[in-house]
């Protein structure tokens, strides 16, 4: 389409020249505005947009539209910013907000961890924001991690209904067929 755009303009700077307009240097100078113009417009309207709803200790709680590429750090700046008590150093301020997402700011005095966001059930693998709870999640949802199978699945929560939930996510390894290789894959992909 770029492409298109510019074989215009490049036809309408050859007619310009060719009907010998006396000023065409400045009629070349609107058109390529307006071409500009057309293609920036065009771009902004591609890019994609975000609905968060930033709460907690912000100086404007709500819900804000944001573009896919801002951070944790811009829904605060649209909230009018951290409040005095807030405790940003509990969330990570670099990560991408993602769509229909809810971005808590603790207070100082909180216990606060990020929450972890939990995985529908699905036959895909897991990408980089989905994770599994391993104390919950049923022998489909767990095929859906890379190098677990039915049968591996299966094990793990029979191992787990007879010896009780996880305490930490290296306790997958004592399930028998799970052992380093297997776990390097999962371990960013699970949570107890």
């Amino acid at each position: 389409m770029t492409d298109l755009k510019k074989f215009i303009g490049l036809i309408i700077v050859i007619g310009l020249l060719m009907t010998g307009c006396s000023d065409s240097s400045e009629e070349w100078k609107e058109t390529a505005s307006s071409y500009t113009t057309v293609e920036t417009t065009q771009s902004i309207q591609t890019e994609q947009t975000v609905v968060v709803h930033v709460s907690g200790c912000v100086k404007n709680p709500g819900i804000y539209i944001l573009s896919s590429n801002e951070r944790y750090s811009d829904a605060i700046k649209a909230a009018g910013g951290a409040t005095k008590d807030a405790n940003v150093d509990a969330i990570n301020l670099a990560k991408k907000v993602i769509d229909e997402e809810k971005i808590y700011i603790p207070s100082i005095d909180e216990k606060y961890t990020q929450p972890i966001p939990i995985v529908e059930q699905t036959n895909e693998k897991k990408t980089n924001n989905q994770l599994v709870n391993i104390n919950t999640a049923d022998s489909k949802t767990l095929q859906s991690l890379s190098g677990i199978g039915k049968t591996r699945a299966n094990q793990i929560v029979e191992y787990r209904e007879s010896h009780g939930k996880f305490k930490t996510i290296d306790d997958i390894k004592q399930v028998p067929g799970i052992k380093e290789a297997v776990f390097s894959k999962i371990k960013d992909y699970i949570m107890v």
